[in-house]
């Protein structure tokens, strides 16, 4: 069992991939690996190097550079790795265009190696990246909406209307003026119009006025009266409207059977 042990932790050590010469890289700057210093990118014409060499039996399955912003959001990227002696060199390459506009818009990016075969892996922090605010005021990113609880919407209805629209009143009453001047001629040339038979009564007078009253009614209904006073007013009006249009009919009736309508 010990002897197990033993070829387990040899074969370990033997296979376990080494990095080394790794360097982080922009037109202006250049930091080795695992510096306490970051690589400062100022402007949008920047172009962000990564290389570094693997040293290993067998070439890794997986190779891959991570970018980790300070929110813990990650992007990674396939370098191209080519073999070179008993090492692998990976290198990457990457316009600072290319970043996601998030990457474009943090302050800091931090930069990871994946590096995976069946028997080994290797994952480290190997150096960070840090915009400038005059670049990060160039990003265009924009936060997406989340899926959450939206305020709550207040919706304010509009009063309803006290008048009418103007226009519909100005037609309305143009078109009722017209007719009523109309049914006048037409009766004027039919010759139903008799002015010499009109009798001046008070009762005929007192019927028109109690007409116009109606009118008057419907007109105080028509600013804002309830419907149960114009129906009190109705009431009101309706006895005498019927005592003095009964005495105007019988007037009519007796002009017609004496031939004068």
């Amino acid at each position: 069992m010990k002897i197990q042990l033993l070829v387990l932790f040899l074969s370990t050590v033997i296979s376990a991939f080494k990095i080394t010469d790794g360097t982080l890289k922009s037109s202006k700057q250049e930091l080795g690996f695992f510096e306490s210093d970051s690589l400062r990118l100022n402007s949008t014409e920047e172009n962000l190097s990564v290389s570094f060499k693997i040293k290993s039996n067998t070439k890794p399955n997986q190779i891959f550079v991570k970018l980790t912003n300070e929110n813990g959001i990650e992007s990674s990227f396939k370098p191209t790795t080519k073999k070179s002696g008993e090492s692998y060199i990976s290198k990457l390459s990457l316009p600072f265009t290319k970043l996601p506009t998030l990457f474009q818009a943090s302050s800091k990016l931090f930069v990871s190696l994946v590096i995976a075969s069946e028997e080994d892996k290797y994952f480290e922090t190997v150096g960070s990246i840090e915009n400038t605010p005059y670049l990060i005021s160039k990003s265009t990113y924009k936060p997406t909406e989340k899926f959450q609880a939206k305020p709550e919407i207040h919706h304010i209805f509009n009063e309803a209307p006290q008048t009418v629209d103007p226009s519909i009143a100005v037609v309305f009453s143009f078109l009722s003026i017209m007719t009523f001047f109309t049914l006048i001629v037409s009766w004027g040339f039919n010759g139903a119009l008799n002015f010499g038979n009109f009798k001046f009564d008070l009762s005929h007078f007192a019927f028109i006025a109690l007409i116009i009253g109606y009118e008057v009614t419907f007109f105080f209904y028509y600013l804002g009266d309830s419907i149960f006073t114009t129906i009190g007013r109705v009431a009101i009006l309706t006895g005498p409207t019927v005592w003095f249009g009964s005495r105007l009919l019988n007037y009519l009736g007796e002009l017609r059977v004496a031939g004068q309508r």
